[in-house]
């Protein structure tokens, strides 16, 4: 399982509420508002908190699965369901690498090359020979 980092950031947006909701209340005590901010703060770092575990990429030797933000439909796609990778340099300033799926129907899913992209990148190179697809620069 891949976590983005738009998800660590959630995470950390979340934690970041929580503790000012609990801040709020300890800071603001007797007053009435203090449990009305609480409460709200808390529900959007529980918010947060939701969203954040809602994207995820799941690369196996038998599928791609992913689960984009705000996107009721899980992805889900079989090896010879890729019609093109390119594996290419991050945007300017990120030196990381990334791979950009593309997929039959037309779906583009881009993976950014960290720690656990360097650990399953022979799996990814091995699928994508099997399948008959070139990487592509």
């Amino acid at each position: 399982m891949y976590v983005t980092n738009e998800s660590y950031l959630l995470y950390f947006v979340g934690c970041l509420l929580l503790f000012v909701s609990a801040l709020l209340v300890y800071l603001l005590w007797g007053n009435k508002s203090s449990i009305f901010l609480g409460i709200g703060t808390f529900l959007l770092s529980a918010l947060c908190f939701y969203m954040a575990s809602q994207k995820t990429i799941a690369i196996g030797t038998d599928a791609i699965s992913y689960h984009l933000f705000f996107s009721t439909r899980a992805y889900m796609y079989q090896w010879d369901d890729i019609e093109q990778v390119l594996y290419k340099p991050g945007p300017s300033g990120d030196s990381r690498w990334q791979y950009a799926f593309t997929f039959q129907d037309s779906e583009k899913l881009t993976v950014i090359e960290n720690g656990y992209i360097e650990v399953i990148k022979h799996l990814i190179i091995n699928q994508l020979k099997e399948e008959g697809i070139k990487l592509g620069n």
